[in-house]
């Protein structure tokens, strides 16, 4: 029997690691603290996963630009025209972020489930995350409909 080359072992090795990397780091994202109670807990967790929130946000809104400036829908000198709706989309898009932690309290005051309240963050915090990047992406597929379908 063969012995695996050490490049292969060495492959084999970091992919362990990344599958283990991957795990911990959506673990600590879609899990909750089973202990979580107190309103103050349920927004804290939310708050820790903002900055994650808002990175999707900043990657699904440079797609969409950047896909702009390729379609020439706006021209590169332009770009600080777009700051004003970006700024204005960016900040609709943290208070409706903050609704998520409004809605786990709200879940935890009148669903007496445990089940289903021990849940309700990762899922709302799902939920939300990916119908914002939907909402972003709405604008690529009009830019695209536009650009093929142009007289």
């Amino acid at each position: 029997m063969e012995h695996p080359s050490p490049e292969v072992k060495r492959k084999q090795v970091t992919l362990i690691y990344q599958n283990v990397f991957m795990n911990v780091l959506l673990k600590s994202v879609f899990t909750v603290d089973p202990h979580k109670k107190s309103y103050k807990e349920i927004i804290c967790w939310w708050e820790q996963r903002r900055m994650l929130y808002n990175i999707v946000m900043f990657a699904a809104g440079s797609a969409t630009i950047l896909l702009a400036l390729l379609l020439r829908e706006i021209v590169f000198t332009d770009l600080i025209n777009v700051f004003p709706p970006v700024l204005i989309v960016a900040l609709s898009a943290n208070l409706f972020y903050t609704l998520g932690w409004i809605m786990e309290i709200v879940c935890r005051k009148f669903i007496s489930e445990e089940e289903v309240v021990q849940k309700a963050g990762p899922v709302l915090f799902i939920a939300g995350i990916s119908l914002s990047v939907l909402f972003t992406f709405a604008v690529d597929i009009a830019l695209l409909i536009s650009f093929f379908f142009e007289k």
